[in-house]
């Protein structure tokens, strides 16, 4: 019969314990072995966890790519200055990306023309947090904490979009 249930441990964890008790009787050549399919394993569980993230992030630039009207993100980030970080933070805070899916909508910024420091108050800003991270956090832990995270995210990606724009050598596209 199959069971339904789900073990104890599940992913990482029980893959690990796995073979750290299989370690501890085997000899030096099966444990190199061991630990080599342990490792590629582990590695092909990593990509698939993030790839529905990355898909997200290449279909949202994409999608920047498609409806942004060609000179909007020219006009309103290309310039290496503090309005440009506001701007991107602004976009960024509220888009429901996380640390990997933000890559590739901010390589889309960046080829459309934004600045240095837009697109690092992007990179900074969006995946912390987001439409959906917001509500969770709301539910969780109050309204108090939900602005001030989303205030967080707001002025860190300003702050670090700033100090990118004032600090690097600005490239005209």
């Amino acid at each position: 019969a199959l069971s339904l249930q789900r073990p104890l441990l599940s992913g990482y964890a029980h893959r690990t314990a796995t073979v750290l008790a299989a370690l501890e009787t085997a000899s030096d050549s099966a444990r190199e072995s061991l630990m080599i399919e342990s490792f590629i394993l582990n590695l092909w569980q990593v990509f698939l966890d993030l790839s529905p993230s990355l898909l997200l992030g290449l279909l949202l630039a994409g999608l920047l790519h498609a409806y942004l009207p060609k000179g909007l993100v020219h006009r309103g980030m290309s310039s290496p200055s503090l309005r440009s970080a506001w701007r991107a933070s602004l976009i960024g805070v509220p888009m429901p990306l996380c640390s990997c899916g933000v890559v590739p909508a901010a390589l889309a910024l960046k080829n459309e023309g934004a600045s240095k420091g837009a697109t690092t108050a992007f990179l900074i800003s969006t995946p912390q947090t987001g439409v959906d991270s917001l509500l969770v956090s709301a539910s969780f832990l109050g309204w108090p904490f939900a602005v001030f995270k989303l205030v967080a995210a707001f002025v860190t990606g300003l702050v670090g979009g700033g100090v990118v724009n004032r600090y690097t050598r600005h490239e005209p596209m």
